[in-house]
């Protein structure tokens, strides 16, 4: 756990040593690069720009946005699978009662010819 948490610090520390020369206009933070301060810059947006097409839900970022597709994309084939195995043993208990029906037709149409034949004699 030690080794984690030095390995974390010295990442920061890396991290840290290069220059920061994007600053944001609304809260002084500093980036590396342009892409960091946009990224960050759309946290401070009333509005969140990336909404998913699937619900209501809205992300200040795409990734955000693309995590939850992705999650919800994983939820809903979960749910059309288990929907599946559900009409699966469904159908098996509707065959199984109609072989049940079918078997005992069968068996009272034999015993009824019998009847029937043995009055014919």
């Amino acid at each position: 756990m030690e080794s984690d948490c030095a390995d974390i610090a010295e990442l920061e520390l890396q991290h840290n040593d290069k220059p920061k020369p994007h600053k944001c206009t609304m809260c002084d933070k500093r980036f590396v690069t342009k892409g960091q301060l946009s990224g960050h810059f759309r946290t401070h947006k009333q509005q969140n720009s990336y909404s998913c097409p699937h619900c209501e839900k809205c992300y200040t970022n795409c990734n955000s946005l693309r995590s939850h597709i992705d999650e919800f994309i994983r939820e809903r084939n979960r749910s059309s699978v288990q929907s599946v195995a559900n009409d699966l043993r469904r159908l098996e208990t509707i065959l199984s009662t109609a072989e049940f029906i079918v078997e005992r037709n069968h068996t009272n149409a034999a015993n009824v010819e019998s009847v029937f034949s043995k009055g014919q004699t």
